[in-house]
């Protein structure tokens, strides 16, 4: 995926986030209490105001809200697969990803092995 795909990707997925949190009645601070952020760091998760919020962050707010992050994840997968229903599989996609994980600088790479192996330990 490309930047400009991740920041849609993030924007669906915090979208979707906003709309589970009106469903549970919550308000943007009782969520925030839930996650030991601001009210304010909610809301600029809402707006889009933080482009990458990072997938660990989207499993504790999923955590939080009482809901699988397959939820929020998987409709917006299957809109991904939807609009790119060219390309031959899902795991085709994620074999480009890795390679272009591969290719960044060991800080970058370590970074998301981290969040990798968070995500790994919520499951």
């Amino acid at each position: 995926m490309a930047d400009k795909d991740f920041e849609t990707f993030f924007e669906t997925v915090l979208e979707k986030i906003k709309e589970k949190r009106k469903e549970k009645g919550l308000t943007q601070g009782q969520l925030g209490e839930l996650i030991e952020k601001p009210q304010s760091a909610v809301a600029r998760f809402e707006s889009g105001g933080v482009k990458d919020p990072g997938i660990s962050m989207i499993f504790i707010i999923c955590r939080a809200l009482g809901i699988s992050p397959g939820e929020v994840l998987d409709p917006v997968f299957a809109e991904y697969k939807a609009e790119n229903s060219d390309e031959k599989t899902l795991g085709s996609d994620l074999t480009r990803l890795m390679k272009q994980i591969d290719q960044l600088p060991p800080a970058k790479r370590a970074k998301i092995q981290k969040s990798f192996s968070e995500i790994l330990s919520l499951i």
